[in-house]
């Protein structure tokens, strides 16, 4: 650290000179402005020996001080600064919601819940219909058969399952409804990945029970398979929290209470 002479202006227009130690004329110059002088000149440097130095009328000997510690904003203030840069972009977050469920009715198309629908003709014969729906709402597909005079089940390929660290294997099926020319109808999927509802081997017995005498004129009956339910529970779940979440962007003083919170979580020391 070298000894400087400085002579500058108070912010009164009073002109003052002194001695300041620092490391450059930069310095000087930073350090006299934060004492609300402007200086006008600066000279000397490395060589000169501040404990000789005398000084005039007016004039006064300014020792550098280290720059003080910057302090880290707090967790709130960072939050706050983080969303005054990125604002919410509530078109992302409606197309992040439209994702969600359009991915959700993929999976329900491919793996419907199926409805399975018999009823008795004034003539005795037996009309079934079979509906699948998409989330048990939309209809996909549907297929009709007249004069239906047998129900089976067939097999549609092999399912494992691991439990307590052993593996299961299984087979997976549909019910088939068949009428006297041998038109069949069926749904697209099979049981191979659990069942909701009726088991394909209860519906084959209402069915099988109404062809063969059933005193009622009508049998509803339906199934849904539980992995691609829960993958679209959880689909439309995140395309919810995603709509919340945009609606709350759209508030200023709920943002406000949502970052305020999460600061105070943030620096909340650790018990």
């Amino acid at each position: 650290m070298a000894s400087f002479r400085w002579k500058g202006r108070t912010a009164n227009g009073q002109e003052v000179s002194g001695s300041l130690d620092a490391g450059s004329k930069e310095e000087v110059f930073e350090q006299l402005r934060g004492q609300g002088i402007r200086a006008t000149s600066v000279s000397g440097g490395a060589g000169d020996a501040p404990s000789s130095a005398t000084f005039g009328a007016g004039e006064r000997r300014i020792t550098a001080k280290p720059p003080a510690p910057i302090a880290r904003p707090g967790a709130s203030e960072r939050l706050a600064r983080e969303r005054a840069a990125h604002p919410p972009n509530r078109v992302r977050g409606l197309l992040m919601t439209a994702g969600f469920v359009l991915a959700a009715l993929a999976v329900g198309y491919f793996a419907p819940v199926v409805t399975y629908r018999c009823e008795r003709t004034g003539s005795g014969a037996v009309d079934c219909t079979l509906i699948e729906r998409d989330l048990g709402v939309i209809a996909v597909r549907e297929q009709r058969l007249s004069g239906v005079t047998s129900v089976n089940t067939e097999t549609t390929g092999t399912t494992q399952s691991r439990s307590g660290g052993r593996t299961s294997s299984g087979v997976s099926s549909r019910v088939v409804i068949a009428d006297g020319a041998g038109h069949t109808i069926r749904p697209a999927g099979s049981d191979g990945l659990g069942t909701v509802g009726a088991s394909t081997a209860r519906i084959y017995d209402d069915i099988r029970g109404f062809l063969t005498g059933s005193p009622d004129n009508q049998m509803t009956v339906w199934q849904g398979y539980t992995v691609p339910l829960a993958f679209q529970a959880v689909l439309l779940l995140l395309a919810a929290l995603s709509v919340v979440a945009t609606l709350l962007s759209m508030s200023r003083a709920a943002t406000d209470r949502v970052y305020d919170a999460a600061g105070r979580l943030a620096e909340k020391p650790d018990p």
